[in-house]
């Protein structure tokens, strides 16, 4: 999770003023409480730099809470 939060900040430095992502969690299994919490201030990150939507395709109803 860290290494995603680093290379989104990265990458966000050339994002256009408003975009929207796609996010495939289908593999993923349920996050410890640490990696659910840089998950969640990279999606306050994103927002930040000018997210408007976003679309999260889950196959698992404990992940979709």
């Amino acid at each position: 999770m860290q290494r995603w939060a680093d290379e989104s900040k990265q990458r966000l430095t050339s994002a256009p003023d408003n975009f929207g992502v796609f996010v495939d969690m289908i593999h993923l299994k349920p996050l410890p409480p640490d990696a659910q919490e840089i998950l969640t201030e990279g999606q306050k990150l994103y927002k930040e730099k000018g997210m408007v939507r976003s679309v999260v395709i889950v196959n698992s109803t404990i992940l979709k809470m």
